[in-house]
């Protein structure tokens, strides 16, 4: 019978993933128009993140230095405006990295599935 190293519920996945579809000449071309789409949005994502990241560094840098001043008295209004204006950019930051994980991987896996 063998082992039974990767298998759930009567279900092997190793029988899974040594079956193969024949490649046709469409597939080709549907796997080349998926790298070239998945790359399009990668290198989207990659300048949004670029572009975000290269304006909000010097503001937020000099957010953090009037905010660690000592010498200066900061009210409540202006810690909940510092902090929203943080929550604000981490929820601007966070799909566009996430989106560009998901770029990446979508984009090896058809870069894999077409050497195939």
């Amino acid at each position: 019978m063998g082992t039974k190293v990767g298998c759930a519920k009567r279900v092997c996945f190793a029988s899974r993933s040594q079956t193969s579809v024949p490649a046709t000449g469409n597939s080709k071309r549907s796997s080349w128009f998926s790298i070239l789409l998945w790359s399009a949005l990668l290198l989207l994502m990659a300048g949004m993140l670029f572009f975000l990241s290269a304006e909000l560094s010097e503001v937020f840098k000099e957010a953090i230095e009037y905010y660690n001043d000592s010498k200066q008295h900061h009210g409540i209004r202006e810690w909940a405006a510092f902090y929203g204006s943080v929550i604000m950019a981490g929820s601007a930051w966070l799909p566009l990295y996430l989106v560009f994980k998901i770029c990446e991987k979508k984009l090896v896996d058809a870069g894999v599935r077409s050497t195939q």
